[in-house]
């Protein structure tokens, strides 16, 4: 698995490249030779290196500074836009897959959701000296906690791997003291940026022609030893407690009997908001997958028309 992750992010380093298709292609390569749950680590191994890389860039880039006896982060360096971009553009010349090795290993040790009791992962395409020297540094403590004792959208961009750009133009929407709304605190800011790191719940959508509510739902889901909550605001919507189920979605008996759709509640909502009655013609005129689609077709219950 370590392998297969580190021939990806050594494509998307180099080659500046989606990491989504070729984590497809590496899945689809291996085939049977893994299992659902190594293929779930592998994915959200790469997936997560890719979306925390410049946040794992600062943690690689502050142990080299250790190492070299920098007065790290004396001075303030973190308010040099040199710093954001460091890593990302001018590490080009550092060979890919050594710079993925680094990355990679950062994300196992300070950033991987795991159980408390499981053990720590084993990496080993590190030299012991080299996981060392990781595995010295606290973010939280070392880095993180010191980017807010004087917070600004630079910052923040570095502490949760965002554009500075966005992180810029949101305080200038949202922190502005001649905006509408009179300017909100910085902190505010930060709490939007975190919420991009967190991981989105697995939401579904009851199939309100085969089940009279979300409750029949949480029951049936119930019988397959998964625990499911209502969502806040969707009256269709149901959250999965414990996150994507081992074996997959397609592979429970509720979706194989068609008793819900996968779909965000933010989805749910546009759906709700056309208030479509039965009987209606609905022009979806935004269709993708068609989600949003067949949330519209329970809406009309088979006596209207939906065009997508």
């Amino acid at each position: 698995l370590d392998a297969a992750a580190i021939e990806v992010l050594t494509v998307v380093l180099r080659d500046n490249t989606p990491a989504e298709p070729l984590l497809k292609k590496t899945l689809q390569k291996l085939g049977t030779k893994v299992t659902n749950l190594q293929r779930a680590k592998l994915g959200k191994r790469v997936l997560g290196v890719t979306a925390l890389r410049s946040r794992l860039a600062y943690i690689v880039d502050y142990v080299d500074s250790v190492e070299m006896d920098k007065e790290y982060p004396g001075d303030n360096p973190w308010d040099k836009a040199r710093h954001l971009w460091h890593t990302i553009n001018e590490m080009a010349d550092k060979d890919a897959s050594v710079h993925a090795k680094d990355l990679l290993a950062a994300y196992m040790l300070h950033e991987e959701e795991r159980d408390p009791k499981e053990k720590p992962p084993g990496i080993m395409f590190l030299s012991e000296k080299r996981l060392e020297q990781l595995k010295s540094v606290d973010p939280e403590k070392d880095l993180w906690e010191q980017l807010k004792e004087e917070d600004n959208p630079l910052r923040i961009a570095a502490s949760c791997s965002l554009p500075f750009w966005l992180v810029d133009l949101w305080a200038d929407q949202l922190c502005n003291p001649s905006r509408s709304h009179g300017g909100l605190p910085l902190a505010e800011v930060r709490k939007l940026a975190e919420t991009t790191n967190v991981i989105a719940p697995v939401t579904l959508r009851v199939n309100r022609l085969k089940l009279g509510g979300r409750t029949a739902l949480v029951q049936a889901l119930l019988q397959e030893d998964l625990e499911a909550e209502f969502c806040q605001i969707s009256p269709w919507g149901v959250k999965l407690k414990g996150g994507r189920p081992v074996g997959g979605i397609w592979s429970l008996g509720a979706w194989n009997a068609g008793l819900f759709e996968v779909q965000d509640e933010g989805s749910q909502l546009i759906a709700l908001s056309t208030e479509s009655v039965p009987g209606e013609d609905v022009l979806d005129y935004c269709a993708g997958n068609g989600g949003k689609t067949l949330a519209l077709a329970a809406m009309v219950q088979n006596r209207g028309r939906v065009y997508a």
